[in-house]
């Protein structure tokens, strides 16, 4: 899942992207959010613990660290010794994208490939938002691996 926001002067706009890696055993395996500055054209990972990652199974709510994702809001709290993104955006009205049988998402039949290597999908692409994110565009995530504290 990618959350994009971009300010109302479409001067500034960045992403964030929660995910988990799994790999073959499990002090291998982490979870993460991916920060990229859509007008510095830069990104960074915030590297947590597997186990800090968590979903729910009945709606559309994900959970790594103190960060939180869902249809409702995203509530970012993220720092190291060089970064620190903290604050909270709500998701008014959002406009869900129906995933039916006869109309399987933006992945297409793709969806019910039960091996693939990931999965994507639209929550809302039509919606207000209202909230305030601190993120320091004069301070560069660039070429270095962040991790949570």
């Amino acid at each position: 899942m990618v959350f994009k926001f971009v300010d109302k002067r479409r001067q500034k706009s960045f992403a964030v992207i929660p995910g988990v890696s799994t790999a073959s055993s499990k002090n291998e395996s982490h979870s993460f959010i991916q920060f990229l500055s859509g007008s510095r054209n830069e990104s960074g990972n915030f590297v947590y613990p597997f186990d800090d990652f968590h979903s729910d199974t009945k709606r559309f709510s994900v959970e790594i660290g103190d960060n939180h994702f869902s249809t409702e809001r995203v509530s970012l709290k993220m720092k190291d010794e060089k970064v620190k993104i903290d604050g909270e955006i709500k998701i008014i009205d959002p406009y869900l994208w129906p995933v039916r049988f006869y109309s399987p998402g933006i992945m297409g039949p793709f969806s019910f490939v039960p091996f693939m290597e990931c999965y994507h999908g639209v929550v809302s692409m039509d919606h207000s938002l209202e909230g305030e994110v601190e993120v320091p565009f004069n301070e560069s995530p660039r070429g270095s691996e962040l991790s949570s504290n």
